[in-house]
């Protein structure tokens, strides 16, 4: 089979728009949009997948076949992560890019760990490391809508794990790590003001606290980027989103330690909803 990277994918080109997107806030757009059809040397596996990809006009101009062609690796990327997003188990656990003093933040060390460790037989995981950025999270979160997210967020100052119940829709004034806030100070125009997860995250705190493990509630998760991913995930994800925020210091903040620790909390979480809805 011949490389991604070597590989052209035919498209039946469908409409080409004109687009400024929030996430490009400066220059000139063109949305490709089309479906994926075998060239014969990709075994058909994109065959009939539809999508968009960005292509600045210039880039356009100046390479003509690309209105015909577009590289696979671009379609074979989407479509892998269609099939992830499409999978019946596939959990999708985020981490947070670098941060303040965090060069690796310790989030994203946090989901790599569970990616080592897994979720149990059956259920597959897949992690993703999100930028602190109001722009490039929005659009991540509302391309990618998996069948379960768990976003993981630094609560710096707690020594314990902290359970989210509740997204707010607004009042986003603190600046990301490129100097920017949402003009409108919210996630989605118009949307509810608040959002509860499906699951009901009392219960299991309060299950894991009578195990003598340092897990509470709470329904406050901080107006900042944690809370915008949040809301973003429960508004475009019918509410099939979880945020645990982990603490940075203190004997929980170890690896050998906080990995088993969210492991068990992911899976209860993942029980409650295959099981009867719970009550606080």
């Amino acid at each position: 089979m011949i490389p991604p990277d070597r590989v052209v994918l035919h498209l039946a080109v469908e409409s080409y728009e004109e687009h400024l997107n929030a996430a490009f806030p400066s220059g000139d757009f063109i949305i490709f949009r089309g479906i994926a059809l075998s060239s014969g040397q990709t075994e058909s596996c994109c065959a009939g997948f539809p999508f968009s990809i960005r292509f600045s006009r210039s880039h356009l101009i100046h390479n003509v076949a690309f209105s015909r062609y577009i590289v696979f690796l671009c379609a074979y990327r989407r479509w892998t992560l269609k099939r992830i997003m499409d999978g019946g188990e596939t959990v999708v656990v985020t981490g947070f890019g670098p941060f303040r003093q965090f060069l690796v933040n310790p989030s994203w060390k946090a989901a790599q760990g569970l990616k080592l460790v897994g979720l149990g037989e059956g259920i597959g995981v897949h992690i993703k490391e999100v930028p602190v950025s109001y722009v490039k999270l929005n659009h991540l979160l509302h391309v990618c809508v998996p069948k379960f997210a768990v976003h993981l967020g630094i609560a710096r100052g707690s020594r314990v794990i902290i359970l989210e119940q509740t997204g707010k829709n607004s009042g986003y004034s603190d600046k990301d790590v490129c100097g920017f806030c949402p003009e409108s100070r919210c996630c989605v125009q118009a949307g509810p003001e608040k959002l509860d997860s499906a699951v009901n995250m009392k219960p299991i705190s309060k299950q894991f606290r009578r195990a003598g493990m340092d897990v509470i509630y709470s329904r406050d998760a901080g107006r900042y980027l944690c809370d915008f991913a949040y809301y973003c995930s429960l508004y475009h994800g019918q509410r099939r989103a979880a945020l645990i925020h982990i603490p940075v210091s203190g004997s929980l903040a170890s690896a050998d330690r906080l990995v088993p620790l969210l492991r068990a909390l992911i899976q209860a979480m993942l029980q409650q909803l295959d099981g009867p809805s719970e009550t606080a």
